[in-house]
């Protein structure tokens, strides 16, 4: 997975996830600061945590994956993510 492919799936789950709490909650102007990807085999897992190094740095370990801290998805992106876990394969 390529940077580029990893930011644009993270910006897809906190669209969604913020579709979600505002359709169910009235707390319009909540952030969503958090996202979790999960990987379907090692090699993804592997590939996910290759990219999101290079975004993020890890802040903690689980015994289900890494917990990063995103450092940067765009300026334009209005997203202020951290935490966002990888989690292992399933």
């Amino acid at each position: 997975m390529t940077i580029t492919e990893l930011k644009t799936t993270i910006k897809l789950i906190v669209k969604k996830a913020t579709e979600l709490k505002n359709k169910h909650t009235d707390k319009i102007n909540a952030p969503v600061n958090y996202a979790c990807i999960f990987s379907q085999t090692n090699i993804e897992y592997k590939e996910l945590l290759k990219a999101t190094s290079k975004i993020g740095k890890i802040i903690q370990e689980t015994p289900s994956g890494f917990l990063f801290h995103i450092n940067d998805l765009g300026t334009t992106s209005g997203i202020n993510l951290s935490p966002n876990k990888i989690l292992k394969e399933i």
